[in-house]
């Protein structure tokens, strides 16, 4: 027969089980930090770039650049070349700074400058443009001023200003 003392002795081995259960749940789930100290996860100490264009990669991951996006309601065209002919071609979108008032950032770097974004996507045929805004990515798949116009209206959160351009 069990007594009572066994009861209580196998209650409390029940408690401390589920504790240490549920514990270690909890701490796989992420709802409890398991005794870690934050890695500054969702802190960025990025800043807007000074200029609208260049010719170079932006110096900021593509997570920076979708924050930023986010934050300041802008969008971000990472655009790659790999010949002279391309960069021509890519120069065009500078225009698109005037077009959305300032809203758009322009990055036309070659295909052999290191950029997070070409590993993360993938890119290996050029020209190519990777578009970062406050409501997105996307990946235009002919890179002209058109079809990247369009994907600038599509990442932009509030058009404003832009509506007529964009409708």
């Amino acid at each position: 027969m069990v007594n009572a003392k066994q009861i209580g002795i196998f209650v409390v081995a029940i408690l401390i089980g589920g504790g240490f259960a549920f514990g270690g749940i909890a701490s796989y789930a992420g709802i409890v930090g398991g005794g870690q100290q934050s890695q500054g996860k969702g802190e960025f100490d990025a800043t807007m770039p000074e200029q609208n264009y260049q010719e170079s990669p932006y110096n900021m991951s593509l997570r920076e650049q979708q924050v930023l996006a986010y934050n300041n309601d802008v969008v971000f065209v990472n655009a790659f070349y790999e010949n002279e002919e391309q960069r021509e071609q890519l120069q065009q979108l500078q225009s698109l700074i005037q077009r959305f008032d300032s809203r758009v950032y322009v990055s036309v770097a070659s295909s052999s400058s290191s950029s997070e974004i070409l590993v993360s996507y993938g890119i290996v045929e050029f020209p190519s443009a990777v578009v970062t805004g406050g409501s997105g990515v996307s990946q235009p798949e002919n890179v002209t001023v058109e079809r990247i116009s369009e994907a600038v209206c599509d990442g932009f959160r509030n058009l404003d200003d832009q509506s007529a351009e964009c409708l």
